[in-house]
């Protein structure tokens, strides 16, 4: 039997960091990393609900046995934006920002999951839960379609995938593991620029500040010059990298730079976990384009990383076909949404009209986006 319980307060949810980092390195795993995910740390998620503050209550379940925690599902109610007409939703606690989303379960303690979620939709009845990037690697995924199956209650799943690719001992191995195209061009590129590149990466805490300040602005700048928006012009966005790199120095953070002359030109602002390097967020100065900086720094990457013995890299969430030159494999991500005790206009509208509105209007929309980033600039 457990004890379960529902928090509802960010001072409750950040008085559990403690155990909840514990929680975290004994949990269950999938089947690929075997090992807990960086998205599962508490540092990821409580700076989010720090900076969302406004638009996102959290849910987080609980489950003990002799007092001690054996599982947390950390969700949050959230407020949508004008697109869902500003109504709320169930969704895990950083929503689309976590390429990987799982409950925490203590090894041997797989079964808290269903008291959780009784608990926790016991006080979201009538609400849409959107559960993202649930890897069917991991055993909740089947208990979560079975226990919402079991009740009749509306659902609607489809499929993602995270490509990944396991490090070999030498990066000569790495480099044929890769699309025959793909390698040729790497090797062309890195022998017009040899004596030229150089892979930067961030080892002292008081230069993380500036480095995320330069990416937030070449960010901004190229995607502007191509007519998109830029997530890093959104101030709150700004402000969750800031502290979760806080969070995070010493625990996973990995940032670096593919430098030509001296300069830097690309950026990446990822985790390097359990020997696993997380592909996260990218940019680089639009003029070097034509030398492909982007492929160069995956490559030195690769590269630093079988010289030190990481076991894999992942590209995280999305299928683009860049990603599939450098690997055929992949996790397979569930993606659902379901009526909590039943069905009604919420459920038929995230489920089946939102992903047809958002890609009618979705040009109109970025055109706004656009507009407003400029004026704030």
């Amino acid at each position: 039997m457990f004890e379960v319980n529902v928090i509802e307060d960010l001072e409750g949810v950040s008085a559990l960091a403690h155990e909840w980092g514990n929680l975290v390195g004994e949990s269950v795993v999938d089947q690929v990393y075997g090992a807990p995910w960086v998205f599962s740390r508490p540092e990821w998620h409580l700076p989010w609900m720090e900076v969302r503050a406004s638009s996102c209550r959290p849910m987080v379940a609980t489950a003990r046995t002799e007092g001690r925690l054996a599982g947390l599902l950390p969700m949050s109610r959230t407020r949508g934006r004008s697109v869902d007409f500003f109504s709320t939703y169930l969704e895990p606690m950083t929503g689309y920002c976590a390429d990987y989303q799982v409950p925490i379960l203590a090894k041997g303690r797989e079964s808290a999951l269903e008291p959780m979620l009784a608990a926790l939709f016991e006080r979201a009845s009538g609400q849409v839960l959107v559960w993202r990037n649930l890897p069917l690697t991991h055993p909740a995924a089947q208990t979560v379609q079975r226990y919402i199956a079991a009740r009749g209650w509306p659902m609607v799943a489809k499929e993602s995938v995270c490509p990944y690719l396991r490090l070999p001992d030498s990066y000569a191995k790495a480099e044929e593991l890769w699309s025959a195209k793909l390698r040729q061009d790497i090797r062309r590129r890195r022998r017009q620029l040899d004596g030229r590149l150089s892979l930067e990466v961030i080892e002292r805490r008081q230069d993380v500040s500036g480095w995320l300040e330069e990416l937030f602005a070449t960010h901004r700048k190229k995607w502007h010059a191509e007519s998109q928006p830029s997530e890093f012009a959104n101030l709150s966005h700004q402000k969750y990298y800031r502290i979760m790199a806080r969070s995070l120095w010493g625990k996973g953070l990995h940032l670096s730079s593919l430098c030509i002359d001296g300069r830097r030109v690309s950026y990446h602002l990822g985790f390097l976990s359990e020997g696993w390097l997380y592909y996260y967020k990218t940019a680089y100065h639009k003029e070097y384009s034509y030398m492909s900086p982007t492929k160069l720094h995956v490559s030195m990457l690769m590269e630093l990383g079988c010289a030190s013995g990481w076991q894999g890299f992942d590209f995280l969430q999305g299928d683009e076909p860049y990603k599939l030159s450098w690997t055929k494999q992949h996790i397979r991500c569930l993606n659902l949404v379901a009526g909590v005790g039943g069905g009604g206009l919420k459920f038929s509208w995230h489920a089946h009209w939102r992903g047809q509105a958002k890609a009618t209007l979705g040009s109109a929309v970025n055109t706004l986006k656009r507009m407003r980033q400029r004026r704030v600039a």
